[in-house]
Order: C-alpha cells, then structure tokens, then sequence
C-alpha cells in the first residue's frame, strides 16, 4: 500500500495486521516509485525483545524500554498489552513494526489511528515538517489554521467558517504544516482524530488563529512569546524526546516570524466569523 501526503510518500507492507481503510484510502497513490520516502513492514515480535530490557517509562497506553539496539516503544492496543513496537531513532531507511499476533484476536486496528502511532512524526519533523494539532480549513484558496486547548472550539469555528461562508474543512484535528520557496504550506494528513474530516490537499497559509472563549467577539495581534508557546504545544511530538521539543521549538520561531498569527476571543457564532473575515480581509 502506499500512500501520498505533502511531498512524501509511505509505503507501507502488510504482513500480519489488518488494517481499515478509513480515511487513509483518500491518501491512496497509484504511483509506483522505486524509493519510497518513509518504508513501514510488519514482523512477528521476538519474544525476548524485552526480555532483558530496562522499563525507562509506563504511560498506559505506551512503555518505553532500553535495549541492546536502543530504545524500543511498545505500544498497547485494545486490551492487548504488548502490541506492537519499534526503535524510535531510526529516523531514515526502512522501519520494522513489530507485531504480536495476539493483537489480531483483540480487535482490527484502523490505519490512520495506527499511522499516528507508529513514529510517522518522528520523520517529518526530521526533515521540518511539523505536524499541528489544529483545524484547517481553505477558504478563497488560503489555508486557515485554528489552534487552541481541547473545548476552545477549533472544530466550532471550522464548522461556522464552512456553513456561513462555504469554507471547506480540510482536517478537523491534524495539519500537516512545510516551507516551500521560503512560504509555509499547509497539507492534509491522513489522522484526525474524531472529526473523521480528512482531505488530501495544500494550501498556502494565510493566517494561524489562537482560540479563546470570550462573551464578545475581538482579533488581537499575539506576543511573539505566546506564539511560539503555542506551536510548540500544538506540534506532535513526543514529550520524552528532548530532541522534537527542541526542534518544534525552533520551527515554532521560524512559523512566527513568517506567517500571521492572531488571537481570536470569540463567541461560538457567526459572528466570530464575521469578525475574524473583516480582520483578514481589511486588516492583513
């Protein structure tokens, strides 16, 4: 299988794991290049993988563990403890998943709920191409990005931008963000978490929103500080890997330095709509 999203391409080789096509199928290329981007194949897990491997960290739904060949995430799927794993520096070349059979008489895993597990952001990052938490939505062919706290109503301001102003939702949790020509582009990613809202499509971007609740609607221009706070919140890494945090961090400052970024107060109406248009369109 293989599939396309910004300037990569994922080949990803079944073996053992039935994956669902869910969104992932919209990210579906029939191109056949010889030399993949990123390159994904299943094996069977050893049983001694961890054997004698030092736990460094428990989350629950992950375990890092140290190994001869390096640190290795296991993570846990359904009630399948030991699902799947693989060695978290291996940044380039081809990437073994190390599957327990056990997994499949648990439960079918959906592929882009397994795509974000696997490491994916690792890569992009790698080559500056931060993954945001954000809702992204194309509107007179400019990508704006709504970012905030989980309930400051990212996927309610997407929704009103595409039923007052006939805005297309391009992802309602995932964007994937790259600078092109020295100007940032936004592009669809197969994850989205529960909006199940997910198109392949790039846009440039016209500006980043910083969500917050409030009684009366107001654009505001945001400190340099709080914005570079934000993306680096916003971006998809792991929290363990102080190499990401220092790398989301720099892009952060890179992002703000190119792209408007804005602070909405808004009301969960058309009317923060209308305010951030006017704002876009007399202001910027």
């Amino acid at each position: 299988m293989r599939y396309r999203f910004a300037n990569s391409e994922l080949l990803w080789q079944a073996k053992t794991l039935l994956l669902t096509e869910d969104n992932f199928s919209v990210l579906f290329t029939s191109v056949r290049n010889t030399d993949p981007d990123f390159f994904y194949y299943e094996t069977a897990m050893p049983s001694d993988i961890i054997k004698n491997a030092r736990q460094i960290k428990y989350a629950g739904g992950y375990e890092l563990f140290q190994t001869e060949c390096g640190i290795f995430h296991m993570n846990h799927w359904a009630m399948c403890r030991y699902a799947f794993g693989f060695y978290i520096d291996d940044l380039d070349g081809d990437t073994p998943i190390y599957v327990n059979p056990e997994i499949l008489n648990q439960q079918t895993m959906i592929a882009s709920h397994f795509l974000s597990t696997i490491g994916v952001h690792r890569k992009l990052l790698n080559r500056n191409c931060p993954i945001l938490h954000a809702s992204y939505v194309v509107h007179d062919s400019e990508a704006i990005l709504f970012l905030g706290a989980s309930g400051t109503g990212k996927s309610t301001q997407a929704q009103l931008w595409q039923d007052v102003l006939g805005a297309q939702i391009i992802n309602g949790d995932r964007v994937l963000l790259e600078c092109i020509g020295g100007k940032w582009t936004a592009h669809g990613y197969p994850c989205c978490g529960s909006s199940y809202i997910c198109i392949n499509q790039s846009a440039p971007i016209k500006a980043i929103v910083l969500l917050q609740q409030a009684a009366e609607n107001r654009v505001e221009v945001s400190s340099v500080a709080k914005n570079i706070c934000a993306l680096t919140s916003a971006t998809e890494i792991y929290p363990f890997a102080d190499a990401e945090v220092s790398k989301a961090f720099d892009l952060a400052q890179k992002i703000t330095a190119n792209i408007p970024i804005l602070t909405l107060r808004c009301t969960p109406d058309e009317r923060a709509v209308m305010a951030l248009k006017d704002y876009l369109e007399n202001v910027l």
